[in-house]
């Protein structure tokens, strides 16, 4: 099984349009990109859909395999933009799926209200569903993906999701926007052994001036993404075969301090195009 980064950035896509600083220009004249945070497995799976996903997925030389499975977690445009769900030019043959909340089921069609392109609804190779939390959606035979609630403020009484996955005999815990899961979903979580963990490291630098709880609610830190995998070990969900991705950065608090911290915890800093074998 093969996982493929397309993006992990969180909150914008980076460096942003007007944000003219030298970290920014070096990043631009590099090259050195990063889009929202996203995943394809196998190029039939893909969680999140931000917006560039189409000319990622081109720069990037992928082609997807139908029947396609795409998986939101919120609403949020760094995870969802709707234009990025259609294709003109595809063949009605070739199936592709949706999974998200039913806040999006319900702002798609608003969507669609002022936007004449999308017709997500009126074709017959898109098969929607809404999802709620730890109700098992099998895809095929063989595989099946566990919608869990995470811990991040969506605002509309939105419930963000996170997502455990069993494909080809791997299990795999995508964990992103999402501070200090619940008890329900911790309950979830740890009935699970993992091939691979992919966690969400939105800030590197811990600030002072904001509310602990308010970070644990809507995203982790370095301390609480190493509090997170040290619960998973303590679990058993873990061990050391497991191969750990920390995602969805704000590149403004990238540190080498940071990144040596997520190395000596076990854990890899994933960059667009970074690809995970298991």
């Amino acid at each position: 099984m093969q996982i493929l980064f397309l993006g992990t950035g969180g909150g914008e896509t980076w460096p942003a349009a007007f944000c003219n600083d030298e970290q920014s220009i070096q990043a631009r004249l590099q090259g050195n990109l990063m889009p929202g945070a996203s995943v394809l497995i196998d190029n039939q799976y893909l969680i999140d859909a931000p917006t560039g996903l189409s000319l990622n997925l081109g720069l990037l030389g992928v082609n997807v395999r139908f029947p396609f499975h795409i998986f939101i977690t919120h609403s949020h445009q760094d995870h969802l933009d709707p234009q990025e769900l259609l294709c003109k030019m595809q063949d009605p043959r070739d199936l592709i799926n949706l999974y998200f909340n039913q806040t999006i089921s319900e702002l798609l069609k608003h969507y669609a209200r002022f936007n004449q392109f999308f017709n997500l609804y009126d074709r017959e190779n898109y098969q929607v569903r809404i999802v709620h939390p730890f109700d098992e959606i099998k895809t095929h035979d063989r595989d099946m993906v566990v919608p869990i609630l995470a811990s991040h403020e969506c605002g509309n009484d939105e419930q963000a999701l996170n997502y455990i996955l069993n494909i080809k005999g791997r299990t795999i815990l995508y964990a992103s926007d999402t501070g200090w899961y619940c008890d329900q979903t911790w309950q979830s979580v740890e009935s699970h052994k993992f091939d691979v963990v992919i966690l969400e490291c939105t800030y590197m630098k811990t600030k002072k001036e904001q509310a602990t709880d308010q970070m644990l609610y809507t995203h982790l830190n370095v301390e609480t993404f190493l509090k997170f995998i040290d619960r998973l070990r303590q679990t058993k969900s873990i061990d050391d075969k497991t191969q750990i991705f920390a995602t969805h950065f704000n590149p403004y608090e990238i540190t080498q301090e940071g990144i040596s911290q997520l190395e000596d915890a076990g854990a890899k800093m994933a960059h667009r195009g970074i690809i995970c074998e298991c």
